[in-house]
């Protein structure tokens, strides 16, 4: 099994400078389907006409580009795992705790 983790936004607990929310997610693709998903985001690329070493990076990716890509790969056998985190709903002392970036993801994880 294969599993790709990814994450968005910042591990900040400064209220005004900090990104709102923290989100992580791990991506599951069993050893059997993993040469199947390859060969469909190579293909879907190729359709939208862009660089083989194009990346999805939703924040800079169109709406059109997010849009394909979900509908594409929500036919595909996967799963997925999600948590996201609320940063504003943090205690007072949990965020003078997570002020370092090591003690935030041994919060996360």
């Amino acid at each position: 099994m294969k599993i790709f983790i990814d994450e968005s936004g910042d591990t900040g607990v400064n209220k005004i400078t900090s990104s709102r929310f923290f989100v992580l997610i791990a991506l599951m693709i069993a050893d059997d389907y993993e040469s199947q998903f390859q060969t469909v985001l190579k293909q879907l690329k190729i359709n939208m006409g862009v660089s083989e070493n194009f990346e999805w990076h939703f924040a800079h990716n169109t709406k059109q580009q997010r849009g394909t890509l979900i509908k594409t790969i929500d036919k595909m056998n996967f799963a997925y795992v999600a948590v996201i985190i609320d940063k504003s709903r943090l205690s007072v002392s949990d965020r003078q705790n997570l002020k370092n970036k090591q003690a935030f993801y041994q919060f996360v994880y």
